[in-house]
């Protein structure tokens, strides 16, 4: 079973009472929601957890057995990030900062999260 992540993003983006925060993870979203489409894969079942501290910080993170996925969005834009961890005890990991151009950030998450599956065999 197949799971959309920007449908995941896009409930709690539309619930967000922070303009700074949902316009960052809606942007990233779009972006991630055209890499996605253009490229006809989508992301395997997977948990999806949500948790926000809003005004200042809100986390999207999606758990595929050996791999995890997360996007930090905060307040202060050069903070947020996404990661990338997996292997035996989540002992690879990658993390970068998002920074102003969105999709490519959005392009290198979702190469990072499907490199990750398949190494991990999921």
């Amino acid at each position: 079973m197949a799971t959309d992540p920007t449908e995941q993003m896009r409930y709690h983006i539309l619930e967000m009472d922070t303009y700074n925060l949902a316009e960052q993870a809606g942007m990233f979203c779009d972006a991630m929601n055209d890499i996605l489409s253009s490229s006809g894969r989508m992301f395997p079942g997977s948990e999806f957890t949500f948790a926000y501290d809003e005004p200042y910080e809100v986390y999207f993170e999606w758990f595929f057995g050996d791999v995890k996925a997360g996007l930090t969005f905060t307040a202060d834009r050069d903070d947020s990030e996404w990661f990338v961890n997996s292997g035996e005890n989540m002992r690879r990991r990658m993390r970068m900062r998002i920074g102003d151009d969105t999709p490519c950030s959005a392009e290198r998450f979702v190469d990072e999260v499907f490199s990750a599956l398949d190494t991990c065999g999921n």
